[in-house]
């Protein structure tokens, strides 16, 4: 009885590092996909800018 209670309560952890892994998965990809869009837009347009820049 106290191997299958241990194994029921292993499992709800596993299940809790798992659920916790994905969503930190979720929230990173629409963290990088917000990120992602920030900046001038069109290669073109960085292009130009790298070129025009004074560094």
């Amino acid at each position: 009885m106290a191997a299958s209670i241990a194994n029921h309560l292993a499992r709800n952890k596993m299940a809790r590092v798992a659920g916790g892994l994905y969503l930190s998965f979720v929230l990173a990809s629409i963290l990088a996909d917000v990120l992602g869009h920030i900046g001038k837009g069109t290669p073109q347009l960085v292009y130009e800018t790298i070129l025009t820049s004074e560094w």
